[in-house]
């Protein structure tokens, strides 16, 4: 064999064994959060009776571990968003002037949340369930003599509606037109003495020529527009409050591409406040006392106090994930914010949750914030809060 042969041979060995061989190099808890699901198992010594089984079960394992799944798929996917201009998940869609949208939860129900969000969370059941709902959580409220507000945010695809792209069905796109242009059940809601709602998407249109307000391509409200939603509750709850806190432009990836391993920084807000801090000890207090409800328990929770509060009260927000950002920012108003994200809560629990809180510190104000897809979320906990009393 000549040394050229051998140097090919050698090379092409290397290139097979590599996968197998760097497997100690990745890390198992950052290849599950890439594959968003537990890795496969290798199959048991008694799963060999079965060999075709046991082979689909070890080449699954091997698959899931093989190095470097993650650096070569996150490699084509900035092939795919910059070189060919195109999505780099089925979960996302490219519209207009390179808007970005979250179009599904996963990569296999191709736009099932713009479904949610434009058209179901909007429709005539959506406004009748919430009315309802507020009716009893304006009781719940009375008998815990403590104010309860319900916040539902709006989302990219209703407030940049008019930047959906053709490839998305002409029923949804005209879905989120008509939000956009105010038609939607969310605004004729039948609001009740004892309880607040506030469907917030008036108080965002007017900033959205800045891009970096909502920061463009980024799912979650962040930075100056929660600052926007925070005025605008408290100025409607009669709170009154001026804010110590400064606003500052900072360039931040994109963050629905980041989560798809495609980094793109945009321009964003950051906002800063010295008198806000989050203290570890209580958030695992009340991870403690609350951990049992839920179902995952990396449930996110935050809680932060501020020294020189405007508003000197204790803040409950119960949440989707739009409250983790959120937190921070009304925690520049009171004196403390607990918030936790209720995703992993089972409905059941909802009652049990607040009552738990509620018993572990004083709790002056409970808000239900979420995003106006989980429509739904707020407006099953008014018949489970309701009924716990």
């Amino acid at each position: 064999m000549t040394a050229r042969a051998r140097l090919i041979t050698t090379l092409v060995a290397l290139v097979l064994v590599a996968p197998v061989a760097g497997i100690r190099l990745q890390d198992t808890e950052r290849l599950e959060r890439f594959h968003t699901r537990r890795l496969a198992a290798w199959p048991e010594p008694a799963a060999f009776v079965d060999p075709p089984a046991a082979f689909r079960a070890a080449r699954a394992w091997l698959t899931d571990r093989a190095w470097p799944t993650i650096a070569a798929t996150n490699a084509y996917k900035r092939f795919l968003y910059f070189v060919l201009g195109s999505p780099p998940a089925h979960k996302l869609t490219i519209g207009l002037d390179g808007q970005v949208f979250l179009n599904s939860w996963n990569e296999t129900e191709p736009d099932v949340l713009l479904e949610s969000l434009c058209v179901r969370a909007h429709g005539a059941d959506a406004g009748r369930g919430l009315s309802r709902s507020l009716g009893e959580l304006a009781t719940f409220s009375r008998e815990i003599a403590t104010p309860v507000d319900v916040i539902v945010v709006p989302t990219t695809a209703t407030l940049y509606a008019e930047r959906l792209p053709p490839s998305v069905s002409r029923r949804l796109r005209e879905g989120c037109a008509a939000v956009a242009a105010g038609r939607s059940a969310l605004r004729d809601v039948q609001v009740p003495a004892g309880v607040r709602y506030l469907y917030l998407y008036d108080a965002l249109r007017p900033f959205l020529a800045d891009p970096a307000f909502y920061p463009r391509n980024n799912w979650h409200a962040s930075g100056k527009s929660l600052a926007v939603l925070r005025d605008t509750w408290l100025a409607a709850a009669g709170l009154p409050a001026v804010v110590d806190e400064r606003i500052e432009a900072v360039d931040q990836p994109a963050e629905m591409l980041l989560m798809s391993g495609v980094a793109d920084p945009q321009p964003a807000y950051a906002v800063r406040n010295a008198h806000v801090r989050f203290d570890a000890a209580r958030d695992a207090a009340f991870r403690a006392a609350v951990g049992d409800l839920f179902t995952n328990p990396a449930f996110p929770s935050h809680v932060y106090l501020n020294d020189r509060p405007p508003v000197d009260a204790s803040l409950l927000i119960v949440s989707d994930s739009f409250g983790q950002l959120a937190a921070e920012v009304f925690a520049g108003a009171f004196a403390e914010v607990t918030q936790v994200n209720t995703n992993d809560l089972p409905l059941g629990n909802a009652a049990e949750l607040v009552a738990r809180a509620r018993a572990l510190h004083r709790v002056d104000r409970i808000v239900l914030l979420f995003q106006e897809g989980g429509v739904d979320r707020a407006i099953n906990y008014g018949r489970v809060l309701r009924r716990a009393q």
